[in-house]
């Protein structure tokens, strides 16, 4: 097996993980549902809107961006499809995604640092899972992934 396909693997044993422990807390009632919807889906649109970004950021996804995404969520999305679903969330956030999701891991980490530590760790684990996939990764991919690694290991 080689490296990204250990990540993708163990990526969706930790994002299980995770997900349990937003049931947990959505059972301990530390989670307003009312306010922000479920937590899980709240945080895994997080997941699959930083990564498509991610993915976008030097123009273009690639088919085996594509690949690695699908892989990892059990999706099966055409780079086209991706394009597609990029170009939306540009259009319904209307300030800097990356403010947005370092402002919603801020707030995981006040409600509970272990989850949000592990939050960090997918998001982290993202960012090496589309460097990896990328077959040309380029200077402005290389700097997003840099920019944000840094804003999430300083949190």
């Amino acid at each position: 097996m080689n490296e990204i396909d250990r990540l993708t693997d163990s990526f969706k044993i930790e994002l299980e993980i995770f997900i349990n422990g937003c049931d947990q807390k959505e059972n301990d009632l530390k989670w307003d549902r009312e306010e922000f919807g479920e937590m899980e889906a709240f945080y895994q649109n997080d997941l699959i809107s930083f990564v498509i970004n991610l993915m976008f950021s030097d123009g273009q996804i690639s088919e085996r961006e594509a690949e690695y995404l699908n892989k990892t969520f059990g999706f099966s999305y055409s780079v086209e499809e991706l394009c597609e679903i990029h170009d939306f969330l540009q259009s319904e956030l209307e300030e800097d995604f990356d403010d947005h999701l370092v402002e919603d891991v801020r707030f995981l980490l006040d409600l509970d640092a272990e989850m949000g530590k592990a939050f960090v760790e997918l998001l982290l684990r993202l960012c090496d899972i589309i460097a990896q996939s990328d077959d040309r990764i380029d200077d402005a991919e290389r700097q997003k992934i840099d920019s944000i690694r840094e804003r999430l290991e300083a949190l």
